[in-house]
């Protein structure tokens, strides 16, 4: 495990400079006489420095991809690939960060792959309206009706819904074949809690068309997870959002905190479709429009062209996921529920080292815990709840227990100063400029 505290020392100080060079704006913080140089002032090969750059690229491109932003780790892990296969891999060091390099890019790859294939949710609202209105033939309404008629709050089926479904069939085919695969991962969970705090399960079909069941979707206007809270919006309901973690893209909390903020949506207009409309626009405008129209019909109701289209698409997607194999969609291999052990912990604990106790990866440790925007579980928080594979929460905490705690974390801030260099601060906290 010492290799593993000398590259979590090493991520701490890499943090530590990113931070201030940005807040700096990049400019006047390295000296240009120390550039090119190493931890004893000689000047270094160009293969040492492009080596240098190709890692800090990996390093981007890994923090991008764990944070959800693709497109950032794209960018940065073919600057990476780049730099290494110009130098060639004849040093053992560039071969190994060219290897490295090569499976990063083959993940973030497939991640773009599987997103492309997704219309982003306000392209796709805008798109519904340009849908033409084509009758059911008798058959499908007279099913359309047997799955309304189940629902356990109001779904309406009139044209704007009908839209909706043929959009999802056609059009927005491919999409919906995602939404509909990712269902089987979270909705068992969702539907439990949506119990436990008293609202309609069908209102799990929201999250469709919320982040298309992407528990790291974001936004423009910055909204993220599952229930693309707003910041303002997620402190109401109780989710943390630090430099440590953003609940907000914890799978259950979020749940939970939606599943609190339907109830008081329908309180506060006393109908669920009022509800879903302030959901996507927020309760201000609905009421606006109320007061406007002077009618509750959420269909007569002069809405933001978004929500206009948002109501109709939750309940299409509600029809179409109750059925899919009567409107196409048999086929379609669902994935299995999210499964996992938790354990409790107190203060921070590296997620390399929790990885090793139970002979897992990193990355796989992230997936499971998606709020954790860093490298370990928050300093100063105790109780946390780390959830690991199923199974191995026995084997966690016996092999923790035998983790010195010198090894259970270990990282510090360091704020650098006008002049200070890489190779200073290196040996200021004894770490090796090559670790």
């Amino acid at each position: 495990m010492h290799n593993t505290i000398a590259f979590r020392k090493l991520s701490a100080l890499l943090y530590a400079i990113l931070l201030v060079a940005w807040m700096a704006g990049c400019a006047g913080w390295f000296r240009s006489e120390d550039v090119g140089k190493t931890d004893t002032g000689q000047p270094c090969s160009e293969s040492v420095t492009a080596r240098a750059r190709a890692r800090k690229a990996l390093f981007r491109a890994q923090q991008a991809y764990e944070n959800g932003d693709l497109e950032e780790a794209e960018r940065a892990i073919r600057a990476s690939h780049e730099e290494l296969t110009e130098m060639g891999s004849d040093d053992p060091e560039t071969a190994a960060l060219l290897r490295s390099s090569e499976q990063w890019q083959d993940k973030i790859l497939a991640a773009l792959e599987e997103a492309s294939a997704e219309t982003p949710i306000p392209a796709m609202l805008e798109q519904l309206e340009a849908e033409p209105e084509v009758p059911s033939p008798p058959s499908e309404e007279q099913i359309i009706s047997e799955i309304v008629a189940g629902c356990d709050l109001p779904i309406d089926q009139n044209s704007r819904v009908r839209q909706g479904i043929r959009y999802f069939r056609t059009t927005g085919r491919k999409t919906f074949r995602i939404w509909l695969k990712r269902s089987g991962r979270y909705f068992p969970m969702i539907r439990k809690i949506f119990e436990e705090e008293g609202v309609p399960l069908d209102l799990c079909y929201l999250a469709m068309v919320e982040s298309g069941l992407n528990s790291r979707a974001r936004s423009w206007a910055e909204a993220r997870g599952l229930w693309q809270f707003i910041g303002s919006t997620a402190r109401m309901y109780k989710l943390r959002q630090t430099w440590w973690l953003d609940e907000r893209l914890d799978p259950a909390k979020s749940t939970r905190a939606a599943a609190r903020y339907l109830k008081d949506l329908k309180r506060q207009f006393g109908d669920w479709r009022l509800a879903v409309a302030a959901y996507n626009c927020g309760p201000g405008r609905v009421r606006q429009a109320i007061r406007r129209g002077k009618t509750k019909n959420v269909w007569q109701l002069r809405l933001p062209k978004e929500t206009r289209n948002y109501v109709p698409s939750f309940m299409a997607a509600a029809i179409l996921s109750k059925r899919p194999e009567a409107f196409g969609f048999g086929d379609v291999q669902i994935a299995q529920p999210l499964d996992f052990d938790e354990v409790t912990l107190d203060g921070c604990t590296d997620l390399r080292v929790a990885a090793e106790c139970v002979s897992t990866s990193y990355q796989r440790l992230k997936s499971l815990n998606p709020e954790l925007q860093r490298w370990c579980t928050p300093p100063g928080v105790r109780g946390y709840r780390l959830k690991l594979p199923k199974g191995t929460a026995s084997l966690f905490l016996s092999q923790y227990a035998q983790v010195p705690d010198s090894e259970k974390s270990e990282w510090q801030r360091h704020r650098v100063r006008r002049g200070e260099v890489l190779s200073g601060i290196s040996k200021r906290y004894h770490i090796p400029m090559r670790s």
